[in-house]
């Protein structure tokens, strides 16, 4: 059978959260310190620290360039042929 609920500890445990929270936003965010040049996949510009960190393979201006791509698509203020393609579901075909 299930425990009664008991607001003290559903009190207890939200307190205990905020301050894991508060804890994990005061740390410092690390970015690690690459030793090789990587160039951004898209417009081939070495890459800061930074960018590798947070977005990986792109810049920060080709990551904002595709987010805006990708957000106008999303809401059908641009038509855009590739994204189609690569998010189309593709329908089962009768045996």
């Amino acid at each position: 059978m299930d425990k009664p609920f008991d607001p003290a500890a559903v009190k207890k445990a939200l307190e205990q959260a905020q301050v894991d929270i508060a804890d994990i936003q005061s740390r410092p965010v690390v970015v690690p310190d690459y030793d090789d040049v990587i160039p951004c996949s898209d417009c081939g510009h070495p890459m800061t620290d930074e960018e590798r960190y947070f977005y990986e393979k792109r810049c920060e201006r080709c990551e904002g360039e595709w987010f805006e791509r990708i957000e106008a698509w999303r809401h059908g203020e641009a038509e855009d042929e590739e994204l189609n393609q690569t998010f189309s579901v593709l329908k089962p075909t009768k045996h």
